[in-house]
């Protein structure tokens, strides 16, 4: 079964809210401003403060799925710094930036992205 959520996927540092809150690895992670389905608690406002965490072997799976579906729930996706560079750095070449110099990188990750992925880092205190 393949389920699409909205469009939004917020990008977040897994340590911060996997090791904090004992949300088990291979679990798939919502976020939403409503309470949702599955291995629920709240936290930091990314999207909302209501989240959710779905195993892979959990027996209600494709159900809690497509109830988290239904409240609009955000898909959250974990990535570390490092990942994040490689998205950007995968992406720039689409909208025309080729052979960008590290040098040019790091300026355009500092002006145009660090900002946005450290906002979305999600820090549980």
């Amino acid at each position: 079964m393949t389920t699409t959520f909205n469009a939004i996927r917020v990008l977040v540092n897994r340590s911060e809210l996997v090791t904090k809150t004992a949300v088990p690895v291979d679990a798939t992670v919502f976020n939403a401003p409503r309470p949702l389905f599955g291995m629920m608690w709240q936290g930091p406002f990314v999207t909302g403060v209501h989240y959710a965490a779905v195993r892979l072997d959990d027996p209600y799976r494709g159900e809690w799925l497509a109830n988290n579906k239904r409240q609009d729930a955000t898909l959250i996706l974990f990535v570390t710094e490092a990942e994040a560079r490689q998205m950007v750095a995968d992406y720039l070449p689409t909208i025309g930036y080729n052979d960008v110099s590290a040098e040019d990188f790091e300026m355009i990750w500092l002006d145009n992205f660090y900002d946005q992925f450290a906002r979305t880092m999600v820090e549980v205190a």
